[in-house]
């Protein structure tokens, strides 16, 4: 628990920021002008380490335990010696995490413009985003009463990141499901079904489903440097897979050894600027790596078009994680929140 009252250390940095930006860079020029804009950028370094650092390390120490490995140190140590040498998707993707990390600290423009769709597709997916840190934001959003990707209506749904959380409702439920009191620690929770948190909402937003599902939100603007494995294709084509046809757009395929259908990735298209990438492999060519290419070509072709991949799992899903990590979708700590039906025995 913090012992420390509001303002927050961030708050306080933001409040300086914006007073040399205001009111100090304007009225200056020459030298002073110069320096006043690179305190400016330090005290925005700042502040994102401060809002997202304390995340960012949590996710690194993962990924390097992942790899047996206690620090960057010991990384270097297992790369120079050839140590990983047989792990070297998993090696890369910790190493371009990292380093994109350190980018979204020090100057998130070198990162391109991805950031900047994914916080827009959330705004317009969600109706508002982000939320401050701690916070529980309910907005109303007219995508919850409105056909989604697939035609269904999903009258729940929320994203949280290490900072805070936005969950949106219909219009005009909002005040009910704030009158919930819901906290992050009870969103967030473990305890599933149990507490019959899903039986409220669903009461409360007007919704079939009973069952507050939780999963891993993960999100890439640098996918894996991977080698395409299949093709595109319409999902009217007949050699693409029942499961393929409802998708709002074209699918991705790859064949197996004989010909046939082996392994595809459908895009949920939200909206213009948020695509949620699907994988499923058959059995003949799991192991081989194809889903992982996969989904690293569809999330180049979808950050191509001007929109950001996302994938979504569930937290018992390893396989799923390992796929997600190996095409450069790392953990940051997100997590989705949906509606669903109650499981029957």
């Amino acid at each position: 628990m913090n012992p420390h009252d509001d303002p927050s250390a961030a708050a306080l940095t933001e409040a300086v920021r914006e007073f040399l930006e205001r009111d100090v860079l304007p009225a200056t020029d020459g030298r002073v002008r110069f320096h006043t804009r690179v305190a400016i950028n330090v005290l925005g370094m700042i502040e994102r380490e401060l809002s997202l650092g304390p995340a960012q390390a949590q996710a690194h120490a993962e990924a390097l335990r992942r790899l047996g490995l206690s620090s960057e140190s010991d990384l270097a140590a297992a790369i120079r010696s050839g140590a990983l040498d047989d792990r070297l998707d998993e090696v890369t993707a910790v190493v371009r995490e990292t380093v994109a990390a350190k980018l979204e600290v020090a100057n998130p423009r070198y990162l391109g413009d991805g950031l900047d769709r994914l916080h827009t597709h959330l705004r317009h997916w969600l109706g508002h985003w982000p939320a401050a840190p701690g916070e529980v934001v309910v907005v109303g959003s007219p995508f919850r009463v409105g056909p989604g990707w697939d035609g269904r209506t999903r009258p729940f749904i929320g994203v949280a990141s290490p900072e805070g959380v936005v969950l949106s409702v219909p219009p005009g439920a909002e005040a009910a499901v704030e009158r919930l009191g819901l906290a992050r620690q009870r969103l967030l929770s473990e305890l599933g079904d149990g507490d019959g948190l899903g039986d409220e909402l669903a009461r409360t937003v007007g919704g079939g489903g009973g069952r507050l599902a939780r999963g891993c939100f993960r999100w890439s603007v640098r996918p894996a440097e991977l080698e395409d494995a299949g093709e595109w294709l319409p999902v009217s084509d007949p050699r693409v897979p029942s499961w393929l046809h409802p998708f709002n757009g074209d699918v991705l395929v790859a064949w197996d050894d004989e010909g046939k259908y082996g392994a595809g990735v459908g895009r949920k298209q939200h909206d213009r600027w948020g695509h949620e990438l699907a994988v499923v492999t058959e059995e003949a060519l799991r192991g081989r790596g194809i889903a992982r290419r996969l989904v690293a070509q569809a999330a180049r072709r979808v950050l191509a078009e001007g929109a950001v991949p996302t994938y979504l799992h569930d937290f018992d899903n390893p396989a799923s994680a390992h796929v997600a990590e190996a095409a450069g979708f790392p953990d940051r700590g997100w997590q989705f929140l949906v509606l669903l039906e109650k499981r029957t025995v």
